[in-house]
């Protein structure tokens, strides 16, 4: 006997198999089980990729945000310290940030 919290951790084949074989489902009933096992993953992973693209803009917001309220010599530093040079070069390519021109520019070492 699983708890609830315990079958999230399984994989769905092994849900399955155990299903079959605890609940004695008949054939028919393993075909809509397993329709429902597939409909769900998918809508798991559009979820997830959903979560992600949100999650991911909300990061990018907070950047914007932060580095807005920043002087140049401040946003140099965030840029090169605090944020990943592939978020740096997306808000770039997307040209919502102009590349930081100073001496404390990414790639610049700190004095």
């Amino acid at each position: 006997m699983y708890t609830y919290r315990a079958l999230l951790h399984r994989s769905s084949d092994q849900v399955y198999r155990q299903m079959v074989r605890e609940l004695r489902l008949t054939p028919a009933q393993q075909v809509q089980v397993r329709a429902v096992f597939k409909s769900t993953r998918a809508r798991i992973a559009e979820a997830r990729h959903d979560y992600e693209q949100r999650r991911h803009q909300m990061i990018l917001d907070a950047y914007r945000q932060i580095r807005s309220d920043l002087d140049p010599a401040q946003q140099a530093l965030l840029d090169r310290d605090f944020v990943s040079p592939e978020l740096l070069a997306e808000v770039r390519d997307a040209g919502t940030v102009a590349p930081a021109s100073d001496s404390s520019a990414p790639g610049t070492p700190a004095q």
